[in-house]
């Protein structure tokens, strides 16, 4: 597949396969399936996956989703249809980037779309914790280790840090017209399952004209993207138009 280069990031765009099988898995509300359907496109997607924040997850998957289907997006607000760019989209995000420190303890910034405890995304995000003249170094640890440490922590203090941690994670927005997303709570898994969302039947026609017009087989729509598809499929209507021909060795093309 296509490789492109985004700000820092090598992107490896979807093949037609790929979509279709996400298109497919779209058909649930599940938060939690959902973030496991847009964290995998993104660690397929993405070479180095260590390095990326919050922000970055979002303009991965817009840019991918720009990829697929194009840069405009069709959301609809309080029964009203809108038309929105991408880059419109990623100006609307509001991000709190600053680490949070408590106490003697020093956090890195949530990247989850989707947390559903606090406590252990807590535990997730806790960089180091800085004693009198050395430090611990929570990356080098184990979850049975970091449970031991936490558990040493009064509760009182066990609260303000959780505290601490759910009001930086409420900052995190997309703000579109009056409705703020938040970008960990789940709400902006259902935007994104929207906006690369689409017909399947319009992919199952798309495959079937290709497949009946050009002998397609499998191994070309593992290999090439929706959107080559589709030159292909605009290509083939312009070849039936130009020689007005509607016989029994070709389908119509509508």
């Amino acid at each position: 597949m296509n490789q492109y280069f985004y700000e820092n990031f090598e992107i490896t765009e979807l093949s037609y396969f790929e979509y279709k099988n996400l298109v497919k898995n779209l058909f649930t509300d599940d938060l939690f399936i959902l973030n496991q359907i847009f964290e995998n496109i993104i660690k397929r997607s993405v070479k180095d996956v260590a390095c990326i924040d919050i922000l970055d997850k979002v303009k991965i998957l817009l840019f991918l989703r720009s990829l697929t289907l194009g840069e405009e997006v069709n959301i609809i607000v309080n029964d009203k249809n809108y038309k929105l760019n991408v880059n419109s989209i990623l100006d609307k995000i509001t991000i709190n980037r600053g680490d949070i420190i408590s106490d003697k303890i020093v956090f890195k910034k949530s990247n989850s779309f989707y947390v559903d405890d606090v406590l252990n995304e807590v535990m997730l995000c806790v960089q180091k914790i800085l004693l009198d003249e050395s430090e611990i170094d929570f990356s080098k640890l184990t979850v049975e280790q970091k449970e031991v440490i936490f558990n040493e922590i009064s509760d009182s203090n066990l609260v303000n840090i959780v505290n601490n941690i759910s009001n930086n994670l409420k900052e995190d927005n997309l703000k579109l017209f009056d409705i703020d997303l938040n970008l960990h709570n789940g709400e902006i898994l259902y935007f994104l399952k929207n906006i690369f969302n689409t017909d399947l039947n319009s992919l199952y026609d798309l495959e079937y004209h290709l497949i009946r017009n050009l002998n397609l087989n499998t191994v070309d729509f593992q290999n090439y993207s929706l959107s080559e598809m589709k030159i292909l499929m605009n290509k083939l209507k312009e070849e039936f138009k130009d020689e007005n021909k509607h016989s029994d060795s070709g389908v119509p093309i509508n």
